[in-house]
């Protein structure tokens, strides 16, 4: 059984992660900081261990336009499949979490407020609350803003 690499920049709490576990180390955070980094560690077929992150929570002040719309869109899809997968699986708790992430990620959100007034052929229609979103800034108020448990 390999463990990671003593160069490895990732310890999990209860030491380095084996081999093939995909799982998300934890990382000790403070309750200062408003954002969270999520490493994923996976062993690749060339024999090397290969590390991403994510950053959830806020990322500082992103405008419209500067929103990487491919990251946004992978980020929702691989959250999705995280979902298939967990309900294939049987597994109900873990698919009710992940819906829940997903509910209250900022990329879905923005990409929801991207469908619905940018994308969608009733952009122009008001919703419930009467007001059309025609101006970035008035997208990225609804997406941070305006978007909460209850819609």
């Amino acid at each position: 059984m390999r463990t990671c690499p003593p160069d490895c920049p990732v310890m999990g709490r209860t030491g380095p992660r084996r081999r093939g576990d995909t799982r998300p180390a934890r990382v000790l955070t403070s309750a200062r900081v408003s954002t969270v980094e999520t490493l994923w560690i996976a062993w690749t077929f060339r024999g090397r261990w290969t590390v991403t992150a994510e950053l959830t929570g806020e990322r500082g002040q992103t405008t419209w336009p500067e929103i990487d719309w491919a990251a946004t869109e992978d980020a929702v899809k691989r959250l999705q499949g995280r979902i298939f997968r967990a309900a294939a699986a049987g597994k109900a708790r873990q698919v009710k979490n992940l819906q829940k992430l997903l509910v209250r990620s900022t990329s879905a959100k923005r990409l929801a407020v991207r469908r619905v007034t940018q994308q969608n052929a009733g952009r122009e229609t008001p919703g419930i609350d009467g007001v059309v979103c025609r101006t970035p800034e008035s997208r990225m108020r609804l997406a941070d803003h305006g978007l909460g448990q209850r819609g």
